[in-house]
């Protein structure tokens, strides 16, 4: 066959590589929430050392997601963040065959990440009135009770 008659691209490809890349993306990011070392993660997709550096320069959710996998020494930590983000996956049965496959996340363990990464901003309003409370915040209830007291003590005499 000449390049001639090579046949053109189609559209499908494209998106077939872009799904093949992102699902090489994802298996890379698991190894890493697993305490791989980056050569390990490309080892185990088959993947050049730069490739995922590549990735990680023009892809912001990918370098959010490395960075988030590569912040947590704490291994049950980088699970738990694992699972909030980037997912589980769950098979689907039907009629005793699996059928697909769908990612489910956590928005509950997301939840308690971010309210232990900065309770001020997401925690309860309990957790949020201790930040914003100064020192004269905390005493300005006390004091005014004590000089409402001893109005009403004066008033006596």
């Amino acid at each position: 066959m000449t390049a001639k008659e090579k046949p053109a691209p189609h559209a499908g490809d494209a998106e077939l590589r872009s799904r093949e890349r992102d699902e090489r993306k994802n298996k890379f990011l698991e190894q890493l929430f697993k305490g791989q070392s980056v050569v390990a993660a490309c080892r185990a997709i088959g993947a050049d050392r730069r490739t995922p550096y590549r990735w990680r320069e023009f892809d912001l959710r990918f370098k959010a997601l490395w960075d988030a996998a590569t912040a947590h020494g704490d291994p049950i930590e980088r699970e738990a963040v694992r699972r909030a983000i980037m997912g589980t996956r769950k098979p689907i049965f039907r009629g005793g065959e699996k059928v697909a496959e769908v990612v489910e996340h956590s928005d509950t363990l997301l939840m308690f990440l971010l309210k232990a990464r900065d309770p001020a901003r997401y925690g309860t309003a309990t957790q949020k009135a201790k930040k914003d409370d100064t020192p004269d915040d905390n005493l300005k209830g006390a004091r005014d009770a004590l000089l409402s007291k001893f109005a009403a003590l004066d008033q006596r005499d």
